[in-house]
């Protein structure tokens, strides 16, 4: 979680040397702040959020709403600390201005993108202990990949 200078690796030739820099650059780095540049109100979109807006907003059908839906999953067979990730993923979207940006139609018919302040990503849970074969997961998984999103509404991210 640090940034290190590539030159560090050189100074610092054995795991002992590195890791004594890498704790001195650690005591001296400043915590952790989201950028404090959020642009002023809404600005143009982008051309690839351009074309995603068109894709969302005009061209009809479930597979046009869902083209940049970026969808995994990982299943975990030990307990989780539900109040850790979720704390990691409100870190995460604190961190990266695209999460908490938000599409705004203007007067004209156009778009325009909006970085808000703050969004929160809400951990929704299932548990599924008890889908042994995995058909659960996959529907699950599916129906959540396929879900569409409100361009309007940030975050842009689902967490389940």
């Amino acid at each position: 979680g640090l940034d290190v200078p590539v030159a560090e690796l050189f100074r610092h030739p054995t795991l002992g040397r590195l890791a004594a820099a890498l704790e001195q650059i650690e005591a001296a780095a400043p915590a952790f702040a989201p950028p404090a540049a959020i642009p002023d109100g809404p600005v143009p979109l982008t051309p690839a959020q351009r074309r995603m807006w068109f894709l969302c907003e005009v061209a009809a059908g479930a597979a046009s709403r869902s083209a940049y839906h970026v969808a995994g999953g990982i299943r975990l067979q030990a307990p989780v600390d539900r109040d850790a990730l979720a704390a990691a993923l409100t870190d995460l979207v604190a961190r990266h201005g695209a999460l908490r940006t938000r599409f705004l139609r203007m007067e004209a018919g156009d778009a325009m993108q909006e970085e808000l302040a703050a969004a929160d990503l809400p951990l929704d849970v299932a548990d599924l202990r008890y889908d042994p074969d995995g058909a659960r997961y996959a529907a699950l998984a599916k129906t959540r990949a396929e879900a569409p999103f409100d361009l309007a509404v940030a975050p842009l991210a689902r967490a389940l």
